[in-house]
């Protein structure tokens, strides 16, 4: 099969097939098999349903032979910009999108209430005081007790409950020292993580996957990182940590490449199919853990919904 300029996901994975059936790849026969596999019941299953005669998001690359996690990872995520060469280069051009990403406005989504008090940076118009205060006066009010907690070291975590209930955004602020509470204290962290994944700041998503890339790196995968998940899988939330996620996947750390494969398999599509047959399709890498390549199997598996 001739390769096609902007194949759909059909398309993309019979070109794939065709590619592992004539030329193979560098891995053994034993995943060029299982990749066939996955691939035969993806075309039997959807070939006739819309999702999969869509573009493909990631598509195969003919001609082109990857030696690098880093520079496949970020040839797929940041196509049309300038092309790397090199591990070194990628890891750092994926260091960046990332530091971009977290740098983009916390809240421009985020209707929050605005008001002065004392000097404090809470924006906004007077408050017209009256003796039954509407809701978005409260909400002012709550967001003022938070930033004087803040300020004072009193019980601020009490303050965001009570913030909350008025309305989802907190200041910016507050999304702040929640993150340093997780990464400082660990006996509160569960209480923590429940008071921002209620949050609508778009930063939390940002504070949250640091927070769990961090730990993981650092410590593995325990019950914090698990509960951090919660707020990768709200819906609201889903897409963007699909597209945070799949850099992960070029870590430099491998508990960190595989703890991300787990969340894909729970929040990713099939475009991503694609993604993680190239990833399997790599020449074997000195820093792969062992079992990693049938990590990406797995997850590959499970995208496609092969459940024998």
């Amino acid at each position: 099969m001739h390769a096609v300029e902007c194949p759909t996901l059909c398309q993309d994975w019979e070109l794939r097939r065709e590619y592992l059936r004539t030329t193979g790849a560098p891995v053994g026969q034993a995943y060029i098999d299982a990749q066939i596999r996955v691939l035969n019941f993806l075309l039997c299953r959807n070939r006739e349903s819309s999702d999969a005669n869509r573009p493909a998001r990631f598509p195969m690359s003919a001609g082109l032979v990857f030696d690098h996690r880093a520079v496949l990872v970020h040839h797929h995520l940041e196509k049309g910009k300038a092309s790397v060469k090199s591990e070194p280069e990628a890891r750092a051009r994926v260091s960046k999108i990332l530091q971009r990403i977290s740098a983009q406005d916390p809240q421009r989504d985020v209707k929050a209430p605005t008001a002065r008090f004392r000097g404090t940076a809470v924006e906004g118009p007077p408050l017209n005081w009256s003796i039954f205060p509407s809701e978005i006066e409260l909400q002012k009010i709550a967001w003022y007790k938070i930033v004087e907690a803040l300020l004072w070291g009193t019980d601020a975590s009490a303050r965001m409950v009570e913030a909350l209930r008025f309305g989802p955004a907190l200041p910016e602020k507050a999304i702040a020292w929640l993150y340093n509470r997780i990464e400082a204290r660990p006996g509160n962290v569960l209480e923590t993580i429940d008071i921002l994944s209620q949050c609508g700041n778009d930063s939390v998503l940002e504070y949250a996957a640091l927070a769990w890339r961090d730990r993981i790196a650092l410590k593995g995968p325990d019950n914090i990182t698990r509960y951090l998940e919660v707020i990768f899988l709200q819906p609201s939330r889903r897409a963007k940590a699909l597209e945070r996620f799949r850099y992960e996947l070029a870590h430099a750390h491998a508990e960190v490449r595989l703890e991300a494969l787990k969340i894909l398999a729970k929040i990713g599509t099939l475009d991503d199919v694609g993604l993680l047959s190239d990833l399997l399709s790599l020449k074997p890498l000195p820093d792969e853990a062992p079992g990693e390549r049938d990590a990406v199997l797995n997850t590959m598996r499970t995208l496609a919904e092969i459940t024998g």
